[in-house]
């Protein structure tokens, strides 16, 4: 029998992952309107990325007996200033290791190492956002205008 506080758990990072997801291609859509590649690539793959973690969250929560939950976490932000939302999803990110991390250590706990495999690989992509949203804030601190010029000309940071 499939533990309620997994399943809870499974539920609150797929709503995570949504509001991740459309956050994501609301940045991507706005870079891309501004002529911005480097960034619209960047926040499209992302955001494609959170969508198939969603995706596999609510596979694992029908696998277990659950309902999938399909509402937002937060509300999804958006700002014309692209430092702040790089921030803004760098923090967001940063919040999901977090969750991770304890929902890892509630499989542990229940024993379900199905969704505690799961949540690793999920984990391991969050990483690498907060790497790459990490960098960009770093090179377009560094770079200012510069930075946009070159994100543009769609390099990379």
């Amino acid at each position: 029998m499939a533990s309620d506080k997994v399943i809870e758990v499974l539920n609150e990072i797929r709503r995570s992952e949504l509001t991740a997801s459309i956050q994501y291609m609301a940045h991507h859509d706005e870079y891309e309107h501004l002529d911005i590649p480097y960034l619209a690539q960047m926040t499209r793959r992302e955001g494609i990325g959170e969508m198939k973690h969603a995706e596999k969250l609510a596979q694992r929560v029908l696998f277990l007996g659950g309902r999938p939950a399909n509402s937002l976490l937060h509300p999804v932000f958006s700002s014309p200033d692209i430092k702040e939302n790089l921030q803004k999803n760098l923090e967001h990110e940063k919040e999901a290791i977090e969750r991770l991390n304890k929902a890892i250590q509630i499989c542990i706990e229940e024993g379900d190492h199905g969704s505690r495999q799961l949540l690793d690989e999920i984990l391991k992509d969050e990483e690498e956002h907060v790497d790459e949203l990490e960098n960009a804030i770093e090179f377009l601190e560094k770079m200012g205008d510069q930075a946009l010029l070159l994100w543009k000309q769609g390099g990379e940071s």
